[in-house]
């Protein structure tokens, strides 16, 4: 859910299973009124959802495929004296 009195740009938020099995994903989008993936809101900002890598209840997924996403954010104004922070997967950053 998006908070329209918050100020943000882009807001990612976790996971709806991609609605997980046929036809829930339907009813995630009427919940939520936005679509999995990046989404253009009305008023400009930016949405990313994503539909996560889990189940829940049975453990299938029917036209609602796995997701783990990379995003890499980067300044407009790169500053040449900052190493880059390298993630080792399991959450830890080190320079």
């Amino acid at each position: 859910m998006v908070d329209r009195d918050i100020p943000f740009d882009l807001q990612l938020s976790g996971h709806i299973h991609g609605g997980q099995i046929f036809p829930f994903g339907l009813l995630t989008r009427l919940t939520y009124g936005v679509d999995t993936g990046l989404t253009r809101l009305e008023d400009g900002r930016w949405l990313y959802v994503s539909r996560g890598a889990g189940t829940w209840g049975p453990p299938i997924r029917l036209f609602a495929a796995p997701e783990i996403t990379l995003i890499t954010i980067e300044s407009e104004h790169k500053p040449s004296s900052v190493p880059p922070i390298v993630a080792d997967g399991a959450g830890n950053g080190s320079f």
